[in-house]
């Protein structure tokens, strides 16, 4: 869900947010550099939703969408998860 509340904003409201904080790994598959999440973020908005394999819970992977307001800014989000090995 996170990926794709941040993909929803314009890029530099994410560079607002983040500023100059240092990304912090969850797993070995976190991504913790700040132009590959860029490159993701870019992805996510050509797809339309967000996926992980593993970056926030080690076996788990999920789908996620942003749900936007009337002037298209993110209101909420929403995801799906299931273990990797199903």
């Amino acid at each position: 869900m996170g990926k794709a509340w941040l993909a929803a904003l314009p890029s530099h409201r994410v560079d607002e947010l983040y500023g100059r904080t240092e990304l912090t790994p969850v797993t070995e598959r976190t991504i913790a550099d700040r132009q590959a999440l860029a490159r993701e973020l870019e992805s996510i908005r050509e797809r339309g939703y967000a996926t992980s394999h593993g970056e926030s819970e080690n076996g788990v992977g999920s789908t996620g969408v942003a749900v936007l307001d009337p002037a298209g800014e993110p209101h909420a989000a929403m995801s799906v998860a299931l273990p990797l090995d199903r």
